[in-house]
């Protein structure tokens, strides 16, 4: 690549982050809007029936949709040049979609009329049966294909500040519980017109372009490795919900509502960063790849630790602004859940910005095995007896097991080890947060936590301009 394709290269991945980091910036600031209200109008037990009930039908999604989002991202992007080719892929990507769709789609009628425990949930599940529909004309794999990050976010931000003005108006009390489900899965479908309507624009969906010769083995290596990480990251609320109750479920989503906004907003980076470390991959720059690798741990480390810190202190607080009262068994799951922070962040920056984008299949599929292993086995020791700290517990515990045999792959397969002086650098030179957030610790909801994270942003300065200097901050990438 020379220097004006180089230039143009940085230009445009700066632009989709900027779109990414924007996209999630919303979906942070409209959860909460939406989730401090919800929880308190509709109650502890109604939020724990939505978050069992969608973590069953996502196991149905994750079936019919496969690797389909991780191979057509990788594909549309290799033809995005030649139409006639994009088209055919488009298509063919699109029937397999369609075919595993109706079989997700039979098997979950199927479990609806054979399943006790799942007769209570009857409705629920049948709103629920519109997102595995829809899901097949999501196609966000295509769009991100194109790179065309501009559309996917204006689309999602306007969707959602559709979604946000319906739940404020049409729900009212406890009662509208299945009509909030129904908005949620009524996102996807509104995303999933909009989506497949705007790609005609690019391509043109035709039956008889379609070819599935070699199709079916990536797609189904890619959903092998899709399916298991999905597994261990929400077999934890489908088994809570499963051996406790609604409640527990009700604790535990609420325990992980703010980490799972917080992880989003990392995942922007790493999103847009994949393609350029496959390139890097491909030409064997490890200098390059080393300097991503310092600047990806910077800003993990920069903005991971204060906010875990601040969280553990603040616990108590920070569930009563997002969920309000009869919310405190989340606690100390929140407490325990909230380090994911910093291990899935550094666990995204191993496996999927380096060892996916190195296209490392068999490490990729250990990762996966041990994870959903690990998550099976830690739930049933740990939930029957802690329920949603067990779950939270077992949670962390698998995430913290795929982490450490990620690192032993990426060490291997990169031949250079993880910035790990420098972490300890950043853990020392945190230490002033946790001075600071203990002595201004009051309880309930005061003047003194502004005044602790007031002055945690100082220190934020002092450490990260003056004492550490940040690569990501500053420019420069410390040998």
């Amino acid at each position: 690549m020379d220097y004006t394709s180089g230039k143009i290269y940085r230009s445009n991945t700066l632009k989709n982050f900027i779109y990414s980091f924007l996209l999630t910036s919303c979906n942070f600031i409209f959860a909460f809007i939406t989730y401090p209200y919800v929880s308190r109008v509709l109650g502890v037990t109604n939020i724990g029936i939505c978050n069992y009930v969608d973590s069953i039908i996502t196991y149905f999604v994750l079936f019919s949709t496969l690797g389909i989002g991780s191979y057509g991202v990788r594909e549309i992007a290799k033809c995005k040049e030649d139409k006639g080719t994009c088209s055919r892929v488009f298509s063919s990507l699109l029937i397999i979609n369609l075919i595993l769709s109706i079989i997700a789609l039979l098997a979950l009628i199927i479990c609806i009329y054979t399943i006790p425990l799942l007769f209570p949930y009857k409705q629920f599940l049948w709103i629920g049966a519109i997102k595995i529909i829809f899901s097949v004309f999501l196609i966000e794999w295509f769009f991100e294909g194109l790179s065309n990050f501009k559309y996917i976010t204006i689309r999602s931000i306007v969707v959602r500040i559709v979604y946000a003005i319906c739940v404020f108006v049409l729900i009212r009390n406890e009662e509208d519980v299945l009509l909030y489900y129904g908005l949620t899965v009524g996102t996807i479908a509104v995303n999933s017109l909009l989506n497949f309507t705007y790609a005609r624009k690019f391509v043109k969906f035709s039956l008889f372009s379609v070819c599935f010769s070699g199709l079916f083995l990536p797609i189904i290596s890619f959903g092998i490795h899709r399916i298991l990480s999905s597994f261990y990251n929400t077999f934890s609320t489908f088994y809570l919900g499963l051996t406790t109750n609604d409640t527990q479920v009700g604790y535990f989503s609420t325990a992980c509502k703010l980490y799972g906004i917080l992880i989003m907003v990392f995942s922007a980076l790493t999103t847009v960063l994949v393609p350029r470390v496959s390139e890097l991959v491909g030409k064997g720059d490890k200098t390059a790849l080393e300097a991503i690798l310092v600047r990806t741990f910077d800003v993990l480390l920069i903005f991971t630790i204060p906010v875990i810190i601040f969280s553990n202190v603040y616990a108590s607080q920070i569930i009563y602004i997002i969920a309000g009262p009869g919310y405190e068994g989340a606690e100390l799951p929140f407490r325990i859940v909230i380090s994911l922070l910093f291990i899935a962040a550094m666990q995204q920056i191993v496996v999927q910005q380096f060892l996916l984008a190195a296209g490392n299949s068999t490490s990729v599929l250990v990762l996966s095995l041990v994870g959903a292993a690990m998550a099976l086995i830690l739930n049933i020791i740990f939930t029957p007896l802690y329920k949603a700290t067990g779950s939270a517990i077992s949670l962390v515990l698998s995430t913290m097991m795929v982490l450490l045999v990620g690192i032993y792959y990426f060490e291997r397969i990169f031949g250079f080890k993880l910035p790990y002086r420098r972490m300890i650098k950043y853990i020392l030179f945190s230490i002033p947060y946790v001075i600071i957030c203990v002595s201004f610790y009051s309880d309930g909801i005061s003047w003194k936590m502004m005044y602790c994270i007031l002055l945690c942003l100082i220190w934020f300065v002092i450490q990260n301009f003056c004492i550490i200097k940040s690569s990501v901050l500053q420019g420069s990438v410390e040998k």
